[in-house]
Order: structure tokens, then sequence, then C-alpha cells
């Protein structure tokens, strides 16, 4: 099953690249003048075609499960190697470096979202309704206040 998500993915990608100009292409291959139902019927010949091929030849079809398989984890570990290296090269300062030995001994600091030493959550309502209402300004000088009316 594994092959033929493979073949799907690897046509699509197919399907996604550019035709190349008409120029370049080899005569006789397909007919110019091929109808879409040609092209959907020959697909489906194909992968008719490619079922039944492990049927006929399961041994072959395990093969290249078993290399697809390889290829799957090398990718896999290939990109968690990158990962690793881009994560490392970018941070090394920042991450990797140890604390100074004042700060490695201080206190954490105490935070209302910490909660206190007895482990209660402490109250983040520090405000009191004085401390929301704005202060009133004084219009800019050589501004007036718009008239009402």
């Amino acid at each position: 099953m594994g092959i033929l998500r493979n073949t799907v993915i690897l046509g699509a990608v197919a399907l996604a690249m550019p035709n190349p100009p008409a120029s370049e292409m080899k005569d006789g291959v397909v007919p110019e003048s091929a109808s879409s139902f040609v092209y959907v019927a020959a697909a489906a010949e194909t992968f008719a075609d490619v079922r039944a091929f492990c049927e006929r030849r399961p041994a072959v079809c395990k093969a290249a499960g078993h290399i697809a398989g390889n290829m799957e984890a090398k990718a896999k570990y290939s990109a968690k190697l990158i990962y690793e290296w881009a994560n490392e090269a970018s941070g090394a300062e920042g991450k990797n470096a140890a604390l100074p030995a004042d700060l490695a001994a201080a206190d954490p600091i105490a935070t209302g979202t910490t909660g206190d030493s007895k482990g209660l959550a402490v109250s983040q309502s520090t405000l009191k309704l004085e401390d929301l209402i704005p202060e009133w300004k004084a219009p800019a000088a050589g501004r007036t206040a718009p008239k009402k009316g």
C-alpha cells in the first residue's frame, strides 16, 4: 500500500512540473488530437496493471517496499539532522550558555502568575477603580474644543 501512496505522490509531483515547449517535444509520443477520454482510459489501464503486478510478482513488490521503507527512513533521519543542526546554529549562545554564579544561586522571581511560597495563587486584581480612570488632559495649545449645537 505504501508503494501505491508513493506512486500517487510522485505522479502528483510530475503533474505539477511545467511542460516543455512544443519544439522540444518528441514527435509521435502522444498524438496532439488526443481527447481527455484517451488520457483517462490510459491512466485507468495503467492503474489496473500496476495493481495486478503485485499479485503476479509478490517478491518484487516486497523488495520495492523494503527499498521504499529504507529511503523513507533515510529521508526522515536526514531531515532530523538538518533540523537539529539549524536549531543548534541559531540558538547555540542563548540556550546552552550557563548562568553566571550569582544568578544561579538567586531566588526565582515571584510574579502575580507564579503564586506565593505556599503554592496558592495570588490575585491578579491589583488595580483599584481609581487607577482605571484616565487622568484629564487639557486640549493642546491653539486647539479649542468643538462647539456643540
